[in-house]
């Protein structure tokens, strides 16, 4: 069994649309261009933390020229891609403990990472996107935090499946947005600002993206077929799953 880092490799992100999806851009666009023009700064130091290959903040990058991105990580493999430019700051960390210092950004992104982590880490990297958080400044993140206590049971049930058939033995936790909102508050952060939408992808697709061209959807079929929380479609050949995506504004 291997570790999340093992498969979820640079090729993965940057070949998987769903992870392109132009309506959860627009949304973090939405948050970003609303506090800029609350500032009026000419120059916006951002954080992307858990990046990837950093296309929130690449992105971010191209739309508002007045942000300047760190790129943060705990893969030395994601911060290698060669979509980086040999000018962009990276750093290898773990979001538990960035290696940053206090106060020094204006934004943090988080954007499809807290779902890699345990549950027990999530205080933790609350509290890291707090403490490197300006006083003015914003964090958001986004997420399929779950709407309900059955939506929260079987995304976390087919999400345990998912790094199965990966042969992942890492834990991951999707909580519900309350949970999550109660976390912010014990980190002494206040949600500003929530955004709720959809997303639907391909099983198929996301398991063929790492590699893997024949899994077995027959555990995740049946998972889907004894619940009503998730709409999902199984076309036999393919299972096409909607879930929650949800944009969270905090600041201290």
């Amino acid at each position: 069994m291997g570790s999340q880092f093992d498969i979820r490799k640079p090729e993965y992100l940057e070949s998987y649309d769903h992870f392109k999806d132009p309506a959860s851009f627009k949304q973090i666009t939405e948050v970003v261009g609303r506090y800029l023009k609350q500032k009026s700064l000419s120059s916006v130091r951002c954080l992307d933390s858990m990046a990837g290959t950093g296309l929130v903040g690449r992105r971010m990058k191209e739309l508002f020229p007045e942000i300047k991105v760190v790129y943060q990580d705990g893969s030395k493999q994601m911060l290698s891609s060669n979509v980086y430019q040999d000018s962009d700051e990276r750093v290898l960390s773990n979001a538990k403990a960035l290696e940053l210092g206090d106060k020094s950004f204006d934004i943090v992104f988080c954007r499809a990472g807290l779902n890699n982590v345990k549950k027990e880490d999530y205080p933790k990297i609350l509290a890291e996107y707090l403490r490197v958080l300006n006083d003015h400044g914003i964090v958001i993140l986004m997420d399929h935090f779950a709407r309900t206590e059955g939506e929260k049971k079987i995304i976390n049930q087919i999400e345990t499946e998912v790094k199965k058939i990966e042969g992942i033995n890492d834990e991951t936790y999707v909580p519900t947005a309350q949970e999550l909102r109660e976390l912010i508050q014990r980190a002494r952060g206040r949600v500003t600002n929530e955004k709720l939408s959809r997303a639907r992808f391909s099983m198929k697709e996301r398991f063929m993206s790492k590699g893997i061209q024949q899994p077995d959807l027959s555990v995740i079929s049946e998972i889907l077929k004894a619940q009503q929380a998730i709409e999902y479609e199984d076309t036999k050949e393919d299972i096409f799953i909607t879930y929650p995506i949800t944009t969270v504004t905090i600041s201290k």
